[in-house]
């Protein structure tokens, strides 16, 4: 029993009890990657076998490329192999140079040229897809499950085919003995990304350096509102002679001289005297206090 896919061979994609769908290896690229063709053809799982040359003359319905060439693949049976139909529409595909440039590349990796503006915008990027993807657009197909915008992809444009943009290619299905974008061989250094389009990239300008704050000279001063009040600081005593070095000096205490209160009489308005309580000038000034005479 072989453990790898082989070109040509012809497998089946159970759907349920009583269906299933036939495809077949169609393609190769690099040293490990094939094309995978599905075709419009349904038939009961026992009879799959029987109905290989029938599918392989239906129409096509599906093609992409996958990596799981490795023995059993999840949902594919292996049932026989056969000579790939000619003429089968195998993609190009998009991919950027060293250069920057969108090239066109057939299917198997081997040719290319550059790419026009209109190739650039309606090719796709190469992309591996898993056979549990195929499964599920053949189900989405029959009915058996909602179909998805993306499974779009996996139907062959004959207008965006190898053959179309290329010519035929002598060596279709044939593995190459070296590809340079082999999947297993590292790609050139400085590769770019995928581009949507075929004229080099424009490098960006680069982008102006931040303002920062300067480091010498005036700086500016945030506006204050209200008057600022001074702290007073408190003076710092001189270390006498003899006092270790480390000991804390503490100054002596500032006298503080409280106000004294001035009281003058005042005449009120019916006649009688009051007292007003006001700050002197000195704590040596006297306190007169006015005789209220009697009524």
């Amino acid at each position: 029993m072989k453990a790898r896919l082989e070109l040509g061979d012809v497998f089946a994609i159970p759907l349920d009890g009583s269906r299933a769908g036939i495809g077949q290896v169609v393609a190769t690229y690099g040293q490990g990657a094939f094309y995978f063709a599905i075709f419009d053809l349904l038939v009961h799982p026992d009879a799959a076998e029987a109905s290989i040359d029938e599918a392989l003359t239906a129409d096509l319905l599906f093609l992409a490329p996958s990596l799981d060439s490795r023995l059993p693949v999840p949902y594919l049976t292996v049932i026989g192999s056969r000579p790939v139909r000619p003429g089968l529409p195998l993609p190009a595909h998009r991919e950027v140079d060293a250069d920057n440039l969108v090239q066109v590349v057939d299917f198997s990796g081997r040719r290319r040229r550059p790419a026009t503006d209109d190739e650039a915008r309606r090719l796709q990027n190469r992309r591996f897809v898993a056979p549990l993807r195929l499964a599920r657009a053949l189900r989405a197909t029959a009915g058996m499950e909602p179909w998805q915008e993306g499974y779009a992809e996996l139907v062959p444009d004959e207008a965006l085919s190898s053959d179309r943009l290329f010519g035929p290619d002598p060596e279709a299905g044939v593995l190459p003995a070296a590809s340079p974008w082999s999947p297993r061989t590292p790609a050139p250094v400085g590769r770019a990304p995928q581009m949507l389009v075929s004229r080099a990239i424009t490098p960006r300008s680069p982008r102006p350096a931040p303002s920062r704050r300067p480091t010498t000279g005036p700086f500016p001063v945030a506006p204050t509102t209200g008057a600022l009040r001074a702290v007073p600081t408190r003076p710092t005593a001189a270390v006498p002679a003899g006092v270790p070095a480390g000991a804390r000096a503490t100054a002596p205490p500032t006298p503080v001289t409280a106000p004294t209160a001035v009281v003058a009489p005042a005449q009120a308005d019916d006649g009688r005297s009051e007292v007003s309580v006001g700050a002197g000038p000195a704590a040596s000034d006297a306190v007169a206090v006015p005789q209220v005479s009697g009524a």
